[in-house]
């Protein structure tokens, strides 16, 4: 009953009710950021991010998917899909894609290839072959 008079009538309050909820720990999401952007291509877990955030995975997994839409872990693997195309574009001639794609923390090139492909709508390969075309 209380809470049905807290949300139709109109009271001093009304506004807070209202308002777009805010990460609740922002300080703990940039910690994981700033912990996945020094050693991207680290094996990550949820457990070690949520230890580097100082909070439980279960609440590092909501304050991801209230900011970014996304699992902890579907960020890294997005920030190095970003990175292995990033090195792929600024390829030389003796660049390799499973290298790359390695060294980005990326083990199991078969579901590598699948990610990038559903990412950039193009395979690793074809974006080193343009990047050495050019």
């Amino acid at each position: 009953m209380i809470s049905g008079l807290l949300v139709q009538q109109p009271h001093s309050m009304t506004s807070q009710v209202y308002a777009p909820a805010e990460a609740s720990n922002p300080r703990a999401v940039q910690k994981v950021l700033d912990h996945i952007e020094s050693i991207p291509g680290s094996q990550f877990t949820m457990g070690d991010l949520a230890v580097v955030a100082g909070i439980s995975s279960r609440q590092l997994q909501n304050l991801f998917h209230e900011q970014f839409g996304m699992s902890p872990m579907t960020y890294v693997r997005q920030t190095r899909l970003d990175g292995v195309r990033a090195d792929l574009q600024r390829g030389v001639d003796d660049t390799k894609v499973s290298d790359v794609a390695f060294s980005w923390g990326f083990n199991h090139l078969g579901r590598f290839a699948q990610n990038y492909e559903r990412k950039f709508g193009e395979s690793p390969s074809h974006t080193l072959r343009a990047a050495l075309k050019s």
